[in-house]
């Protein structure tokens, strides 16, 4: 909370902006608050030191916005970390209550973790499912990790 105050402030008093939270040029990591102005990205909780652009914009680049500008849908980051490959999870609040799920049958990466420490292998669920391996693979490295 005392981050959100301090960016909060920040922004008000630097930039004139009073409704940060609901702007799309805000950009959030664990513990920061970065404002897209100028052409870079300004970190709001550190007396508006100026962060990475590429580091911070792959981090964020799975980050999907409605037509408002709000964010509506999270793709967390492959396990290889490369930019380029496909989204196979999906955090979307109006999907499985936002629970982490697989883009292709919203099946919840919980619930294939459950059917692995079950006893069941890889090539059962994804046939049970209707998946590829690779899916299944992603969902049990991400419940694993998360």
């Amino acid at each position: 909370m005392p981050e959100i105050r301090t960016a909060l402030d920040y922004a008000e008093r630097h930039f004139g902006i009073n409704r940060l939270l609901i702007r799309e040029d805000l950009k959030a990591a664990p513990g920061s608050f970065f404002l897209e102005k100028f052409g870079q990205l300004i970190n709001l909780g550190r007396a508006g030191q100026l962060a990475m652009r590429r580091v911070l914009d792959s981090h964020l680049e799975g980050i999907e916005h409605d037509l408002q500008g709000l964010p509506c849908r999270l793709y967390p980051r492959r396990t290889d970390h490369s930019l380029e490959s496909p989204k196979l999870i999906v955090i979307n609040p109006r999907v499985s209550f936002g629970r982490p799920v697989l883009v292709s049958r919203s099946v919840t990466t919980a619930s294939i973790a459950d059917r692995i420490d079950a006893g069941d292998t890889i090539e059962e669920v994804a046939r049970d499912y209707g998946l590829a391996n690779d899916e299944v693979e992603e969902a049990i490295i991400y419940e694993r990790v998360a």
